[in-house]
């Protein structure tokens, strides 16, 4: 809890002090963010119906801009994750740091990032177009697809957008274990994004390669990820997305690939359906079929009912065969101070 207490103060202060250095650089001023997402949730093999946190974080963001220098600006995010500290029953606190973020951002040149922990890039971007449910993500805590959802020691840059398109390269360090393997990076990754309207609606698609050195990986040979995401979007929240995952020489030996599809479509009264399938051959197999119902209670908060069916037991997401979920989320943000 003093844990928990002395956090909550340094993002008080760091507002303040955000504030005050607004005034001199800066026509946007920092705002306090977060998110909660509560279920009551069956796993149908035998276990009781409980009700624990999905996601509980919040945080400060914002972004400086330099009166003095043209088109600068200094885009910065921290943000605390508290859903393990929620969940113990011990009482245990258990803080994870989920953003901690600054970037260069400039008129003509893109974004040069420095990401000491942060959400991947490439998981957000090829694989958001099937990672659209409350329960089931689609990244390696999902069980099916092998790219994380976070990264540690990311330094990147962002191209600017020409005729739709984004290239960002980045390279990783991962952890304290690896500090002293003689690899830098532990990891490279890049990814080519392209978006731009189509038709009603808009048009993503993307490409990424994710390599891990040997001397990161303990083994002869590097681990690579070859990935791509389609997605489409229009009208008041319709959505379909299509990713696929190639994982080659894993550390554990095994290679595979995984593809899944899922779409949202927007309903009367203000509700929204989504539905995905998801299929892994390979050295490791499974399929998962999900869907979910919500009902958006305004723009910043909707109830929601999920289901899910596995092939088989997906013990590292504490997702068994099948699960039933019922829940709300709400997402919230400050007015600027």
């Amino acid at each position: 809890m003093k844990k928990l207490i002395w956090i909550l103060a340094i993002l008080v202060l760091s507002g303040m002090i955000s504030s005050a250095l607004a005034e001199k650089t800066d026509t946007g001023n920092p705002r306090v963010f977060g998110r909660i997402n509560a279920t009551y949730m069956d796993e149908t093999d035998g276990n009781d119906w409980h009700s624990y946190a999905k996601e509980v974080s919040f945080g400060v963001k914002g972004v400086y801009r330099l009166t003095d220098i043209d088109g600068l600006t200094i885009p910065y995010k921290l943000e605390m994750e508290v859903t393990n500290a929620v969940n113990n029953t011990k009482g245990t606190n258990e803080i994870e740091i989920k953003y901690a973020t600054l970037a260069l951002k400039t008129k003509y040149y893109g974004k040069f990032v420095i990401e000491p922990r942060g959400e991947s890039g490439l998981q957000r971007q090829i694989y958001g177009p099937v990672d659209i449910f409350e329960i089931y993500e689609a990244h390696l805590k999902g069980g099916l697809f092998a790219q994380p959802d976070e990264a540690s020691g990311v330094m990147a840059y962002v191209s600017p957008k020409i005729l739709g398109f984004n290239f960002i390269p980045a390279k990783l360090n991962l952890g304290e274990g690896s500090d002293d393997n003689n690899a830098d990076p532990d990891a490279w990754c890049a990814r080519l994004v392209y978006s731009n309207k189509l038709g009603p609606g808009n048009l993503f698609a993307g490409i990424g390669y994710v390599a891990v050195t040997e001397e990161a990986t303990g083994k002869d040979e590097e681990y690579t990820r070859k990935s791509a995401g389609l997605k489409y979007t229009w009208g008041a929240g319709h959505q379909i997305g299509t990713s696929l995952e190639d994982a080659d020489d894993h550390p554990s030996g095994k290679e595979w690939e995984t593809y899944g599809i899922a779409g949202r479509l927007k309903l009367p009264a203000n509700i929204d359906m989504g539905l995905g399938y998801y299929f892994q051959e390979g050295d490791k197999e499974n399929y998962a079929i999900i869907g979910n119902l919500r009902y958006h209670l305004n723009k910043q908060a909707y109830c929601y009912g999920e289901y899910g069916q596995f092939d088989k037991v997906l013990p590292s997401a504490d997702i068994l065969g099948t699960y039933v979920a019922l829940g709300i989320t709400i997402n919230f943000i400050s007015n600027p101070l």
